[in-house]
């Protein structure tokens, strides 16, 4: 599992220096599928919350000094490109909208910005912008929020790493250098330098370890967090729910669910219905803005690990109906193997894999695969190597 973790974020790092290749994009499906069936194969996962695990003193000194190093080449790529409308709108909108929060406007943050783009309308969600309010009340750049994610991110997957003798701990922080030193030195990823994708990354890997602890209200709201920032998971929602309703996990799944009602409610009470009714036009623009960036930046669809460019600017509207058709069908499919396979043989970690292989679908056939996208996938793979990690033996893999 380390190995299709690593194989993964070397796919979406320095294998795109390599000519452009059907491959690519094809190994990073495959792999995630792979990964997704040896899950179900796995010893059940577990998260070490033992203080003993936590806070071991090497951990402290990597994490330290890898932060003041990232602060000090962030800095320089935060320097080098000022936040504005002319290289990317994402956080500027998300500016306005934080602020409009901040101001007491609530039930204004999802009203045009007639600033930008001459009334551009505001489609994130809150647990996307809302940690970008730290900026504005602290007063400083607001892709730091960005930075500060991934690094949340990286503190949680090494925390859950034993022994420092490990080979396998040692290849685990090989990955993690390799990935967040082309983040920072490579200028083409654009994670910190125009994006907000670093909260999703964070959320993302915080809900791997929730679903692993099974714990209904810390699931709902982790799921909660990942639904209202980036809705990736949505598909995997139908195939979890018959997977529980088929073992009767009626716990699970009513306290899972009230608390992520308890999200859409405390968003409804807040801003009212505008942010769901966004979200559910959102997916009828995805063609047009595909064709939009084929014919702006074409160079989008071959540096990345996702299948556009297999489709081309032609079949847009295939991709996007084999997105959603996979999507949602391909978890379905697999729950439905997986009960069959049950009846002679052991199966583990079933939510897990489902959301694993919904994740792998969604970023393989994204209608436009910018790069920086693919990172939270990339820390994903890696969060669930480590928990599988913890259960090896041996000092060797």
């Amino acid at each position: 599992m380390l190995l299709l973790a690593g194989v993964q974020a070397w796919l979406c790092t320095y294998a795109l220096w390599l000519p452009w290749s059907f491959w690519k994009p094809i190994l990073f499906l495959l792999n995630g599928c792979m990964l997704a069936v040896l899950l179900i194969k796995q010893p059940v996962l577990e998260l070490a919350l033992d203080t003993k695990t936590l806070f071991r003193p090497w951990k402290w000194v990597l994490v330290l000094g890898g932060t003041i190093y990232s602060y000090q080449l962030a800095r320089i790529i935060l320097d080098a490109t000022p936040v504005a409308i002319e290289h990317a709108d994402m956080l500027p909108i998300i500016q306005v909208m934080g602020r409009r929060f901040l101001n007491g406007q609530w039930h204004q943050v999802y009203a045009p910005i007639a600033e930008i783009w001459s009334g551009i309308q505001p489609i994130y969600l809150p647990a996307m912008w809302l940690p970008f309010t730290l900026a504005d009340l602290l007063h400083f750049d607001p892709r730091w929020v960005t930075v500060g994610g991934v690094w949340i991110a990286v503190m949680a997957i090494v925390w859950q790493l034993k022994y420092l003798r490990s080979i396998g701990v040692w290849l685990v922080l090989g990955i993690l250098s390799m990935v967040l030193w082309w983040l920072h030195t490579e200028t083409r990823n654009n994670l910190f330098r125009l994006t907000e994708e670093g909260v999703v990354v964070a959320y993302h890997v915080l809900l791997v370890y929730a679903i692993v602890m099974r714990k209904p209200i810390v699931l709902g709201l982790a799921l909660g967090t990942c639904l209202l920032s980036r809705y990736v998971l949505v598909t995997a929602i139908p195939a979890v729910l018959l997977w529980w309703i088929w073992h009767k996990e009626w716990r699970l799944l009513v306290r899972t669910a009230a608390a992520v009602l308890i999200c859409c409610l405390l968003t409804i009470v807040c801003f009212g219905l505008t942010p769901f009714v966004q979200m559910l036009h959102i997916p009828g623009t995805y063609v047009e803005h595909a064709a939009r960036v084929w014919q702006e930046h074409p160079e989008f669809f071959q540096y990345t690990a996702g299948m556009a460019e297999l489709f081309g600017p032609n079949k847009i509207v295939v991709q996007h109906q084999l997105l959603l058709i996979m999507g949602f069908g391909l978890p379905l499919v697999f729950a439905g193997w997986m009960l069959w396979h049950k009846r002679r043989h052991c199966v583990n970690n079933a939510e897990l894999a489902i959301a694993t292989l919904a994740l792998s679908v969604f970023y393989a056939l994204i209608d436009v695969p910018y790069l920086y996208l693919y990172y939270t996938p990339v820390f994903w793979y890696l969060a669930i190597a480590v928990l599988a990690l913890r259960q090896v033996k041996s000092d060797s893999l």
